[in-house]
């Protein structure tokens, strides 16, 4: 059975609340930015949102593609130094054809709150995660639930399979796009000392990595 401490607390559903009005000027923003030839792109930015509660305080934010008559439900959990409003395409594509899709910012991501980038451990990103199936179990009762995860995002829902599974009647499968596994390259023996040291020292430290962000959509409203 799942636990009564993954409970969701709901906040700001719909368009009320501070958390919104940001958003939705934002969204205005990067409408004027992206211009007349990106409104298609930019228009998937409007999709119903909502907030979730963690166990620790944080703020989840949770955007949401409801089909009219789901075949289930599929959530989509986005890579790290990523954001949900990137599976704009993919999660429409997966409204059209009849499932409902959620995708979620990983705390420290996007609109949710949390130091950038940032989890203590990753058994606090499968907690973040099993929130939401709670949630979407509760609003989608007897539907089928699937997890679908890309780069960090995969590593986080094979462990949930891993680790967490047994239990919950609704999950239906699983997919993992590019899953973060292991690294393609050796780290050389010093960086690997000294991200030792500072993970126990202090694990919230982080610096400028030469991240290509425009590499991660052509669109510039969601990049």
């Amino acid at each position: 059975m799942i636990d009564d401490e993954f409970n969701a607390t709901i906040t700001g559903k719909g368009a009320s609340g501070s958390s919104f009005k940001n958003m939705t000027s934002r969204n205005e923003a990067q409408r004027q930015a992206a211009g007349p030839s990106s409104e298609l792109f930019v228009t998937r930015l409007a999709a119903d949102r909502f907030e979730l509660t963690t166990q620790d305080g944080l703020q989840i934010s949770v955007k949401t593609w409801e089909a009219t008559k789901p075949k289930g439900v599929v959530i989509l959990l986005h890579g790290w130094s990523e954001h949900s409003d990137l599976f704009g395409f993919l999660a429409e594509g997966l409204q059209i054809n009849g499932w409902t899709a959620w995708a979620f910012d990983s705390r420290g991501h996007g609109w949710s709150q949390g130091i950038r980038g940032h989890a203590k451990r990753l058994e606090v990103l499968l907690e973040d995660l099993a929130l939401i199936i709670v949630e979407a179990r509760r609003q989608h009762p007897g539907q089928p639930i699937f997890l679908y995860g890309h780069s960090m995002g995969g590593t986080v829902v094979l462990n949930f399979a891993l680790h967490r599974w047994q239990g919950w009647d609704q999950l239906s499968g699983v997919a993992a796009a590019s899953p973060w596994l292991r690294l393609v390259l050796a780290a050389p023996i010093l960086k690997v000392a000294v991200g030792v040291v500072l993970y126990n020292a202090w694990p919230a430290f982080s610096l400028e990595g030469p991240f290509l962000y425009d590499a991660m959509s052509n669109n510039p409203a969601v990049a």
